[in-house]
């Protein structure tokens, strides 16, 4: 990316995406003051979809003079099952946040002022211009996630991913290994699940979609097997724990349990490949080998090993956190033939999007050697969430121009030079969240 300045006018920041007047300045609608007194009036039910993740449950709002006081799944609709999580539940915290930005603020000197939205648009349009053009994007809704892709792309600008990985799908690890399609793991139809340090039901991309795909497979009487260093949510909720040492006891696990699949598989072998085979195949991962290697019981990674080659429909996962270990989920999940079948690795769901809106979503995970970026943060909170290995500057030391859009005023807010507040979940309209079940937007 060059280093040049982007010239860019009030105008053109605004009309740069053409999803951007959906994405994005629907969520920076008027925010109202969050009440100081209990309110008194007519009590409403208001029925609609929850944007706290992507699984899109249907919630029942009540609501007090106009005023949200608690939130309730509705029954027989959507993946919530009648059921909301403590997540969707927790909307109403955010929606009467005492940091919840109210109205732009723009830096004059030290502190950060209130502003008119013309002037903080002005002054954001002319600071990213200020220097290369960084868009970093946090776990957003899809249509914020594409108004900032397209941003970037129209703008010449990177994109970059913020956030923790282990909340993520291997997806750049997948599409590397396997090419064609999205994919993810189908966890809710497989019957022997292995966890390669996958806190899948705390952390996963949404959280809610996967504790249902959990009470799914349990119906079928599925067997689920934690393997890691930590006994975190997944795995106290799992059939079996395998405690390991960090660093590498999975990753021995992982070469152990493939050396296993492909030694008498001939199929599975001409799957991975020759070199795969020959690496797998080394002394040192023989099941008592790398039981002895890393300090577990010979029985436990016999057994793990066995009941993964007798499962009909087994599935090996892994997060994002570790590419490594997620590089061996996917070749253990090729090896067993779990690629395109259900149970398996299978297709994502993804939107149709007309030609000039399908961009590439997925951001680079690491910073961009640049000097002096300018910086739009899109639901983004590097100075809490960034890795110390993904090269973020000090924003605010380091950077040209920080542009924060976000309904707080979070640590990296702090250090930007224009923030621009956006809607919570329970405000946005259908545009970004999906139809509302009573036709009507909830504010």
């Amino acid at each position: 990316m060059s280093e040049q300045p982007t010239g860019l006018s009030r105008r053109s920041f605004l009309g740069a995406a053409g999803l951007t007047g959906v994405g994005l300045a629907s969520g920076c609608s008027a925010i109202p003051a969050p009440p100081f007194v209990v309110p008194r009036g007519a009590e409403k039910k208001v029925r609609t979809i929850c944007g706290a993740c992507s699984a899109g449950c249907a919630i029942e709002v009540r609501t007090n003079g106009g005023d949200p006081f608690q939130i309730r799944g509705m029954k027989g609709h959507g993946p919530g099952g009648g059921g909301a999580c403590a997540r969707g539940v927790a909307e109403i915290q955010n929606l009467f946040h005492p940091e919840r930005l109210l109205v732009p603020q723009v830096r004059t000197g030290p502190q950060m002022a209130a502003s008119s939205w013309d002037d903080a648009l002005a002054a954001a349009a002319k600071g990213l211009g200020a220097g290369p053009l960084v868009v970093a994007v946090g776990q957003v809704h899809l249509f914020e996630r594409l108004a900032a892709a397209v941003f970037a792309r129209t703008l010449g600008a990177t994109l970059v991913d913020v956030g923790l990985p282990w909340s993520r799908w291997p997806q750049s690890t997948i599409a590397a290994m396997l090419g064609g399609p999205s994919r993810q793991f189908d966890v809710a139809h497989a019957d022997f699940v292995v966890l390669l340090e996958a806190d899948l039901l705390q952390a996963s991309p949404t959280p809610v979609e996967m504790q249902r795909a959990w009470a799914e497979g349990r119906k079928r009487r599925a067997r689920w097997v934690s393997v890691g260093p930590y006994a975190h949510v997944t795995a106290a909720h799992c059939d079996r724990h395998v405690m390991v040492p960090p660093a590498i006891g999975a990753h021995v696990v992982a070469m152990a349990l493939l050396r296993a699949v492909v030694a008498d598989d001939e199929e599975a072998q001409q799957r991975v490949g020759p070199g795969v085979v020959t690496a797998v195949t080394q002394p040192q991962f023989e099941i008592e080998a790398a039981a002895a290697s890393i300090g577990i019981p010979v029985l436990v990674l016999e057994r793990l090993a066995e009941d993964l080659l007798d499962a009909s429909a087994p599935l090996v996962v892994a997060s994002a956190g570790t590419p490594e270990l997620a590089q061996m989920a996917v070749l253990l999940d090729v090896a067993l033939g779990r690629v395109d079948v259900p149970g398996g690795l299978i297709e994502a769901p993804g939107p149709v999007l007309p030609a000039e809106l399908d961009v590439d979503l997925a951001g680079i995970a690491k910073f961009p050697s640049v000097r002096r970026p300018s910086v739009l943060l899109v639901g983004a909170n590097p100075s809490f969430l960034a890795l110390p290995d993904t090269g973020w500057p000090a924003l605010g030391e380091e950077t040209a121009f920080v542009t924060c859009i976000s309904p707080m005023l979070d640590e990296s807010g702090r250090s930007a030079s224009v923030a621009l507040p956006t809607t919570t979940p329970l405000e946005t309209t259908r545009v970004a969240w999906g139809s509302l079940l009573d036709g009507a937007p909830f504010a």
